[in-house]
């Protein structure tokens, strides 16, 4: 059993889970795994009454993490050892750009409507996207879209191939092993170029080759052989039944120390009052309600009930690209 209590949930194919096992065993961070479904219905969900529904999420205790972005800025902050943010204030800022660059700017979405309909044989799995993304996800659609992700995915490309590596440099921050600026963009590459090995006919009509970005290519690979190096060496994380699961999360009775409500948020919401959030970006369906525990600048944190007089959880989301509103208690 890890020290920290930590259990990623989290599917072997989920690219977002892969870049926060990468992140776990790049910093030497100890952690149990529970192996969720790949699509809705999630029983980790329904026994824990948790309505998000993105992976991968993280528990330490009864603190549940949602969303990769507040998963890692999180255990920055938590874990301070061996972090693998820059101690430089620029960089960090940098980080954060190419953070929000990669999930928000284009690269994610863009790479996401560049899957080959080949790929895509799993009708559950196509509607449960539909009904993630709010539009239809087909492969008739996406074969629609593919043009157009193809020009922007090249686009996205060219800045990794001709501006961030062009003088050779190993890693993003020009360092000798991976840190946080290759975390935060080298895993939506990895999942790119991974498509066109299993499609290398594709890939060579349209371009994404490693004749034609070497540099892109070799770092994404060394990357990759970089964590899968430390995580040999870290050793693998145990593997949890869902009821062990359970039992990690809800056998622990402490939490995060957090509270306060930010004075200048525009909402004018009071701690303790009773409220339900989502996120805007996908998954827009699934509201997540309960007691407001705390409101910053960058997170908001709400205190959940487990179903079957369980106790609560205390859900953590980014403030950014999530919605909340104030509720009744009639709407719990």
């Amino acid at each position: 059993m890890p020290p920290n209590n930590i259990v990623l949930f989290t599917y072997d194919a989920s690219v977002y889970g892969r870049k926060i096992e990468w992140y776990l065993n790049l910093r030497g961070i100890k952690y149990a795994k529970c192996i969720t479904a790949p699509y809705l219905p999630r029983e980790q969900l329904q026994e824990l009454g948790i309505r998000y529904r993105r992976i991968p999420w993280l528990a330490i205790g009864r603190d549940v993490y949602c969303d990769t972005r507040i998963i890692i800025e999180k255990l920055e902050q938590l874990i301070p050892e061996n972090r693998l943010a820059s101690k430089d204030p620029f960089m960090r800022g940098v980080e954060y750009l190419l953070e929000s660059w990669v999930n928000e700017g284009g690269p994610f979405w863009r790479t996401s409507q560049m899957i080959p309909a080949a790929l895509l044989q799993d009708d559950k799995f196509l509607e449960d996207r539909t009904e993630m993304i709010g539009v239809p996800f087909s492969r008739e659609g996406l074969g629609a879209m593919r043009p157009e992700a193809l020009v922007h995915s090249r686009i996205f490309l060219d800045a990794v191939e001709n501006r961030f590596l062009a003088d050779g440099r190993q890693f993003m921050s020009g360092k000798d092993k991976p840190d946080l600026t290759d975390i935060h963009t080298a895993w939506v590459w990895d999942w790119m170029f991974g498509m066109s090995k299993i499609l290398p006919d594709i890939a060579a009509k349209e371009g994404i080759t490693k004749e034609n970005y070497p540099r892109a290519f070799s770092w994404t690979a060394r990357h990759r052989e970089s964590c899968e190096a430390v995580t040999e060496r870290n050793g693998k994380p145990e593997i949890l039944s869902n009821e062990d699961a359970y039992a990690r999360v809800l056998g622990s009775n402490t939490f995060e120390d957090i509270k306060g409500v930010d004075k200048y948020d525009p909402l004018g919401l009071s701690q303790g009052q009773l409220i339900e959030c989502w996120p805007t970006d996908s998954g827009q369906n699934h509201h997540d309600k309960g007691k407001l525990v705390a409101l910053h600048l960058k997170e908001l944190v709400i205190e959940s009930e487990v179903p079957g007089g369980k106790g609560h959880l205390h859900l953590h989301f980014p403030r950014g690209n999530f919605r909340l509103k104030a509720i009744q208690d009639s709407k719990i």
